[in-house]
């Protein structure tokens, strides 16, 4: 199944990408969309 983003996530750097993905594996962030569930 292939993905469709925003035409403005072409222009994002991945690197901001990659550190958005970092702050999610935090013990104290709160995922309230589903994608990313708490770790014990």
């Amino acid at each position: 199944m292939p993905y469709h983003f925003a035409a403005r996530m072409a222009k994002t750097p991945r690197s901001f990408i990659r550190e958005m993905l970092k702050v999610t594996g935090r013990s104290e962030f709160v995922s309230f969309a589903g994608d990313f569930p708490a770790l014990p």
